[in-house]
C-alpha cells in the first residue's frame, strides 16, 4: 500500500500544471507619480463585467464607477469610470469590489486596447469608442484598499476636492 501510495505522488509529479501568477517588485510613491496620469482616492460605487462568459484563462474587463473623495493628479470630477479587468492571476487589471474605498493610480490609454477585437459586446452597457481615451489601472501599480494607503497619502500630502 505504501508503494502504491508512493507510486501515485510520484505520477502526479509528472502531470504538466499551467500555473500563472504576477510578480511585481516594490515601487515607490513618486514612480506611480510619474507614471500615472490621474490620482484619486474614491469608492467603488459600481463594478460591471463586460464578459457573459469568461473563458478560464481570461481576465473579465470590467467598468469601475467611483465617487471620488480627493484627487493629486489629473483633471478629476465627482464621478470617474475606469475601463480595466478583474485580476485573476496576471499583473493586468485590479480586483476592485463595490462599496470599498481605494485609492487608484490611474493611466490613460486608448479604448481599443481594451475592447479587444472581436470580443462580444452585452447589451445595456455604454462602451467608449474605440479611439477614445479611458482610464484604466493594473496591479504593480500602489493602486491599494484606502484603509492600506496611509505611506502614500502622508507622501502625496493633502489632496484636491472634486468639481
Amino acid at each position: 500500500m505504501k508503494k502504491l501510495s508512493f507510486f501515485l505522488s510520484f505520477i502526479t509529479l509528472l502531470i504538466p500544471v499551467n500555473v500563472m501568477a504576477c510578480s511585481c517588485g516594490p515601487s515607490t510613491v513618486q514612480e506611480n507619480v510619474k507614471w500615472a496620469d490621474v490620482i484619486f482616492a474614491g469608492e467603488a460605487t459600481k463594478v460591471e463585467y463586460i464578459e457573459a462568459d469568461s473563458d478560464a484563462l481570461d481576465e473579465p474587463r470590467i467598468i469601475v464607477t467611483f465617487t471620488v473623495s480627493q484627487f493629486w493628479k489629473g483633471d478629476v470630477r465627482k464621478t470617474i469610470i475606469l475601463h480595466t479587468t478583474y485580476n485573476k492571476y496576471s499583473c493586468g487589471g485590479y480586483y476592485f469590489e463595490e462599496s470599498q474605498k481605494f485609492i487608484v493610480y490611474a493611466k490613460k490609454y486608448l479604448a481599443e486596447d481594451w475592447l479587444g477585437s472581436g470580443r462580444p459586446k452585452l447589451s445595456g452597457i455604454t462602451y467608449p469608442k474605440p479611439d477614445e481615451l479611458v482610464l484604466g489601472t493594473v496591479l504593480c501599480t500602489r493602486t491599494n484598499f484606502l484603509a492600506r494607503a496611509d505611506e502614500d497619502i502622508k507622501m502625496l500630502g493633502r489632496g484636491e476636492t472634486p468639481k
